[in-house]
């Protein structure tokens, strides 16, 4: 069930399944219980009146990649490589709408992370994502909201 109504969506896509359906405000995009990673997600914010994101990303094989402000339709990993997405940093470029933003990920054989808040720092350390770096994990899910 949705957070809120912010209008905040995003969609993953999964090993052997591909795109999955848009969800929005605190939905789990992907899944969970399956062993399956997600290689890639997008993320909308254009309904979101005055919020701009950037992100960095670890991937599977190539590390860390800044990808910049995220459009929505911009895929923040890869697909059709079979890469995992091993952990995401989303940075705040912009946020007048008066809340915060939170996210979670769902890690292969560790669970749920913690939640964090969104900050406008540019994320250089694995300190400012959520997932793992150099244990070969996977991200299986995530979700986003506002608060």
């Amino acid at each position: 069930m949705a957070v809120n109504k912010s209008g905040l969506a995003y969609q993953a896509h999964v090993q052997s399944l591909g795109w999955c359906s848009r969800v929005e405000d605190g939905q789990t995009a992907g899944t969970k219980g399956f062993s399956k990673r997600l290689e890639a997600i997008k993320i909308d914010t254009s309904k979101v009146k005055g919020l701009r994101l950037g992100m960095v990303v670890h991937i599977q094989n190539e590390g860390w990649v800044h990808l910049g402000e995220v459009s929505p339709d911009m895929e923040l990993g890869t697909t059709g490589k079979s890469q995992r997405l091993e952990m995401i940093a989303p940075y705040i470029i912009e946020n007048s709408t008066g809340k915060k933003l939170y996210f979670q990920t769902h890690i292969a054989g560790l669970g749920d992370s913690s939640v964090r808040e969104v900050t406008s720092v540019i994320p250089l350390t694995v300190a400012c994502g959520l997932g793992t770096t150099g244990q070969s994990r996977a991200i299986e899910a995530f979700r986003m909201w506002l608060k």
